[in-house]
């Protein structure tokens, strides 16, 4: 989502976003109603077609979060489809040599929003 530039120049925006996120999820739990209303009018729609969109996608909470970038043994981590993407592309000629993911996740920020 961010370039290791931006992030090294900018580690406040960072946060401060993934804070904003975490917060906009805590308010549609705690205010469904009120944030479907918030949410769907920039997107062009009613809340209550945005709320029928959301029943498909799992918002990862903060937990899920520092699982999802940092558990090599978690089924949430996300590293493990990536390389399966990428072994599939090689497998279809698609991709000569698979690209390396190392660094590709940071979870530093999350982590240190969870402690």
């Amino acid at each position: 989502m961010f370039d290791a530039e931006f992030i090294e120049q900018n580690p406040q925006a960072i946060e401060a976003f993934i804070r904003g996120n975490l917060q906009a999820l805590e308010f549609l739990s705690s205010n469904r109603s009120e944030a479907l209303e918030i949410a769907a009018k920039p997107l062009g729609l009613t809340a209550s077609e945005l709320d029928e969109q959301l029943k498909s996608i799992k918002l990862p909470n903060l937990a899920e979060n520092v699982e999802m970038l940092s558990d090599p043994n978690s089924d949430l981590y996300l590293l493990k489809p990536m390389a399966d993407l990428t072994q599939f592309l090689q497998a279809q000629g698609q991709l000569e040599q698979a690209p390396s993911l190392d660094g590709l996740l940071e979870p530093k920020f999350v982590k240190a929003i969870a402690s």
